[in-house]
């Protein structure tokens, strides 16, 4: 920690901090482990479509290779956002770059002629990442992992001491529908001491639909299409307490099985050979994954071998400070 206090003095300086000509909006947070960093990322990123910008989502990636083309990177959280995010006002898809280098995988973008055209960054998990100036600091904390009652690691999750939030520009509370109302209130009101500046926020996860995978094809379907079923759930992701609950509401029951993997498992064949063996074991009439998981497993030819491969549509919705909240994004840099 005290490495990390000198460090952040010197960038608090502007010491090796690299500026860009387009404003920067960063979406990062205190903890390891999933807070709902992509369906944010993805949220903020539409706001701005709606609103006419052309923004492009700049993150590390884990395991993007170093050499490898930023916009080609199959790192699962890229995956993911090429494909469930739309397109620019002339239906340019938006840019994903995906590499250990983030200045220069920007750099180099922004001096393409494709990257010429963008006029906004945003940062996946850049809020530790103080090599890039921002114009706005949002800084997600999820509501089942309360980082007031935490520990930096290794002892605890946290990244950096809560004190840090002094820095965020905006503070959104996660996963509300995963605790008491006054559990968030708690949280944004010690949030409001610690960044006294920062627009306040509070957001639920919920599922607003299904796409169905089986040999045939992929089919939406409502998301009471699993009610009742007998249900595998998969998933490989840094927090899956939010998915299973949310499954847990949609089947109106317990799972049938479940197999759950370590954070962005690569899905070996010995792996997709478990799955298909705990579906047929559970006597499962789905396998319900999550999309950044469907992304490698799209891959893996497990359709057909299983039962159909279902995968919720997430958004999130905004119990407090929605409006206020993309005001302070879409004013970035103005």
């Amino acid at each position: 920690m005290a490495v990390m206090r000198r460090r952040n003095r010197l960038y608090d300086r502007g010491v090796g901090v690299a500026r860009f000509l387009v404003p920067v909006v960063s979406v990062g947070n205190l903890s390891v482990g999933g807070t709902g960093k992509t369906p944010a990322v993805r949220a903020f990123v539409r706001w701005m479509l709606e609103d006419g910008r052309r923004p492009a989502i700049a993150m590390r990636g884990y395991r993007a290779p170093r050499s490898a083309d930023p916009l080609a990177s199959t790192s699962d959280e890229a995956v993911e956002l090429r494909r469930t995010l739309g397109t620019w006002p002339d239906g340019t898809p938006v840019p994903v770059l995906a590499h250990p280098d983030r200045t220069a995988a920007i750099t180099s973008y922004l001096g393409s002629p494709a990257g010429s055209l963008a006029d906004r960054i945003v940062l996946d998990d850049g809020f530790q990442h103080r090599r890039i100036a921002r114009d706005l600091d949002v800084v997600l904390i999820d509501a089942t992992r309360d980082p007031w009652r935490d520990r930096p690691l290794p002892l605890g999750l946290l990244r950096e001491p809560v004190k840090s939030l002094d820095r965020a520009g905006a503070i959104v509370v996660t996963h509300a529908e995963m605790v008491p109302e006054g559990s968030v209130r708690g949280m944004l009101d010690l949030a409001a001491n610690a960044s006294p500046r920062a627009v306040l926020a509070s957001c639920r996860h919920g599922w607003t639909s299904l796409v169905v995978e089986s040999p045939e094809g992929a089919e939406s379907r409502p998301v009471r299409w699993l009610h009742g079923k007998r249900v595998l759930a998969v998933c490989a992701i840094g927090n899956p307490a939010a998915f299973l609950a949310g499954m847990d509401r949609a089947i109106g029951g317990p799972v049938a099985g479940s197999v759950i993997l370590r954070d962005h498992d690569p899905y070996s064949p010995r792996t997709i050979q478990r799955i298909i063996a705990a579906a047929h074991h559970a006597d499962a009439e789905v396998v319900l994954t999550t999309e950044k998981d469907w992304g490698k497993l799209a891959r893996t030819g497990i359709v057909g071998q299983a039962p159909p491969i279902a995968r919720p549509i997430l958004e999130l919705s905004f119990d407090t400070g929605g409006p206020e909240l993309r005001r302070a994004i879409l004013a970035a840099g103005s």
